[in-house]
């Protein structure tokens, strides 16, 4: 193969390197974590860039202009409505009433039944069904008229009722308005509460059973009752409705209440966007939670504020506020659900069993929170960096404190000396949080079991919550379109990357959302990463979580890097660590005589190691001076790679990423390194050649002067092959010196700095500090 037929394959692979492999592979991954639409999306892209037409990018057109499953992404419809983002009917699940073998007893006294009877004559049919919840019980009743009043008297008095109250209104709001502005006053009395109405549905014949159907669900036996309150015994349950009738399914949508709905939450403080799920109990009857409603009720709503009753079907504030109780539950930090007696159900499979062992289980299928957005992977930012993929966040009741870590991938070939770093954090804090639990979330790889070798006592979870008393666990949340993140009030976590802070702080957002507060959270910053990437959208992503609000707890790796941070984004009372050598690297080393060994940090995908001047220099180096070059054996270690990428370097191997044992062994023999970072941090590798005894060639950045942290560090203020050469050959001279001696370790220095220095007593003890 000639010289230029090797660099133009060279070049392929980097190509094909730095786009994390293969366009197959690519493809791959893809589809099982964001779907067709998506993938069809990032490949039609792909191609673009490389030049690549014709028949193929037409069909990929096709496919990523393809409308929506279910064209939620519209913004109205022919009619004026607005679509709502619904999921599909074999992903809408709800809990199996009446719960099997339940024991006796569980509803509390005290439930205040609120029913609005417009409809008189049926409301004796109501009130009857009330015999099947078994505990005492008071029934507030309005009507529109003081006939009605009396005829509903003589109902409740037939039916053997003595606590009750009815009270007459003006025919506005529906049942709404007589339940929140007429009723406002009775909820502070009662935790527990449940909407009736004397439904018709006059306008529709489709919907004759409606009330029946709903009914049934809510009431329809004393076991359903005493479902429903087993249920209720989770924590932070809000609101339970039945799941939505069949015929409904295809016409649940914003309407035209969109603009009213976004109004009365926006008085509350809750910001409604189109892209949250729209989820409601249809027909305005539930059982529920006073406290979940409070701030609706708070809003202090009048009749007034209802238009006269004329047949509405739709557009009146009525509809809007139907739409919108989930929403202030949510807010409240309550989760609701959907209960289904499957009976003739299309869907049978989605209806589950309530696990009585497991309630969090159960509970975590069937939630789904509203107050996220769904786009997801399709969004711009997603779709061209993987790693911005929103998470699927779901509220967990439970109370435990828990400490996780936001980490891109446990396994082997993706842990370097920041993962490890990270991990060994984690771990420190985590063991001075006994009783917290901890939970690692994997991010960007799918977990392989090698991983888990970081962390031995810990157990893999594909499902994060679906075993709800493990301690200790890890969550593999690659695949966003399945996996699920829980939430706790009291979880406190650790980023590692600029992406993983990203996603961090929409936890954060989310965990304000769902219980009114945000945790304090550790920024674990290893780097400058916004220079990871061009002047870009991702630059501007990474430079944007270096704005440290009050609640994060910033750790900076290094000395030179907090000194970075402080001088350009004024970063003030954070951490630093020392460097310290891996323990498992530092107990391996041994007293052997050097030998004419050069190791290189060689890794040709991450492009701040300047692999390609790395080599460069080496070539120079070696056409300088060849009878002492020709003596001397190069090891690329950190990354495998085709060893014909090397040329025309000579006498150099290709190791890759070798075991810390392997790595102690060579740092011991070798008596020369190189190894490159464009960057403020000292990076590792330099640090522990140089503690090793080898003369190391790196280079200086902005504030950071290698050769400050060690006699055996030389370093290049310009990273180009000819003065990269220039000290390889200063480096090999003073190396010569040493072949054939056992060389001391090396001490390196710790640097100045106005940072508090790191220690996990101090990190865990402002964690507990903000327990609730």
């Amino acid at each position: 193969m000639s010289e230029n037929a090797q660099s133009r394959e060279m070049s392929l692979a980097v190509m094909w390197n730095n786009n994390c492999g293969s366009l197959l592979n690519q493809g791959v991954t893809s589809l099982r974590t964001t779907g067709v639409r998506v993938t069809a999306s990032r490949t039609l892209r792909y191609l673009r860039t490389r030049g690549v037409g014709g028949r193929v990018l037409k069909a990929l057109d096709k496919v990523v202009q393809s409308p929506e499953w279910d064209n939620s992404y519209k913004l109205v419809s022919d009619d004026g409505t607005v679509p709502g983002r619904r999921p599909h009917a074999t992903n809408d699940f709800s809990i199996k009433i009446p719960i099997e073998d339940l024991a006796a007893g569980g509803v509390p006294d005290g439930i205040a039944v609120i029913i609005h009877a417009y409809y008189v004559q049926t409301a004796a049919d109501i009130i009857r069904l009330l015999r099947n919840i078994p505990s005492k019980h008071f029934l507030y009743l309005s009507t529109t008229t003081d006939a009605d009043k009396e005829a509903l008297d003589n109902i409740c008095r037939d039916e053997g009722i003595s606590d009750f109250e009815i009270r007459v209104f003006a025919n506005r709001g529906r049942d709404i308005a007589p339940k929140l502005v007429g009723f406002n006053d009775v909820y502070a009395k009662h935790e527990f509460f449940l909407h009736l109405h004397t439904k018709k549905s006059p306008h529709s014949g489709a919907l004759a059973g409606w009330r029946d159907y709903l009914l049934r669900h809510l009431v329809g036996s004393e076991e359903v009752v005493r479902s429903i309150f087993k249920i209720f015994e989770t924590q932070n349950i809000g609101v339970i409705f039945p799941q939505h009738l069949p015929e409904l399914r295809g016409i649940l949508n914003w309407g035209y209440d969109y603009e009213a709905a976004k109004d009365i939450l926006s008085r509350a403080g809750v910001c409604l966007t189109k892209d949250n799920i729209l989820e409601f109990p249809s027909g305005s009857m539930f059982w529920g939670r006073s406290a979940a409603i409070r701030a609706l009720l708070n809003l202090n709503l009048s009749f007034a504020n209802f238009p006269e009753e004329a047949g509405q079907v739709d557009g009146t504030l009525a509809h809007a506020i139907e739409r919108t109780f989930l929403f202030f539950a949510e807010a409240a930090g309550y989760r609701w659900v959907k209960i289904s007696d499957g009976l003739e159900y299309p869907w049978p499979e989605t209806v589950v069993k309530y696990d009585v062992e497991r309630p969090e289980h159960t509970i975590q299928k069937v939630h789904r929170p509203l107050r996220q957005t769904h786009a997801g992977s399709e969004l711009a930012l997603a779709r061209v960096n993987p790693e911005l993929r929103p998470l699927t966040l779901a509220i967990s009741g439970n109370l435990k404190p828990r400490l996780t870590l936001l980490l891109p991938s446990i396994n082997p070939r993706s842990v370097f000396g920041g993962a490890r770093t990270a991990i060994d954090l984690f771990k420190e804090v985590g063991k001075r949080l006994a009783d917290f639990d901890l939970r690692v979330v994997c991010l960007d790889a799918s977990v392989e079991t090698e991983g888990l070798n970081f962390l031995p006592d810990f157990a893999l979870q594909q499902e994060d919550g679906g075993r709800g008393d493990s301690d200790k666990v890890v969550v593999d949340a690659f695949n966003r379109r399945t996996g699920v993140v829980t939430v706790r009030a009291n979880d406190y976590f650790i980023s590692t990357a600029w992406w993983s802070e990203f996603l961090r702080r929409e936890i954060s957002e989310f965990q304000h959302v769902s219980f009114g507060r945000q945790t304090k959270s550790v920024y674990l910053i290893q780097d400058y990463e916004p220079n990871f990437s061009q002047w870009s959208s991702r630059w501007a992503m990474a430079e944007s979580t270096y704005k440290f609000p009050e609640t994060l707890i910033p750790i900076i790796n290094s000395e030179e890097l907090y000194e970075f941070l402080e001088t350009r984004y004024g970063l003030k009372g954070g951490f630093y660590i020392p460097y310290s050598i891996n323990r498992e690297v530092g107990g391996g080393l041994q007293s052997k005589k050097k030998e004419r060994i050069m190791l290189c940090y060689g890794r040709p995908s991450v492009t701040r190691n300047c692999f390609e001047v790395l080599l460069d220099a080496l070539f120079v180096w070696q056409q300088s001076n060849p009878v002492l070059a020709s003596q001397w054996e190069i090891i690329s270690l950190g990354e495998e790679f085709p060893v014909n990428w090397t040329h025309p370097v000579q006498n150099i191997r290709v190791r890759g990423k070798v075991s810390l044992t392997e790595y102690a062994h060579l740092l011991s023999r070798a008596s020369a390194g190189i190894s490159l970072m464009v960057s403020p941090h000292p990076s590792y590798p330099p640090l522990e050649m140089a503690l090793s005894g080898l003369i190391t060639v790196s280079n200086n950045y902005d504030n950071k002067i290698i050769g400050r942290r060690s006699p055996n560090l030389i370093g290049v203020d310009q990273v180009t092959p000819s003065s990269v050469a220039l000290a390889i050959e200063q480096a090999v001279d003073r190396a010569e010196r040493n072949v054939g001696k056992s060389i001391p370790n090396s001490l390196i220095e710790e640097l100045p700095c106005r940072g508090e220095r790191y220690g996990a007593d101090v990190i865990a003890s402002s964690l507990r500090t903000d327990l609730v």
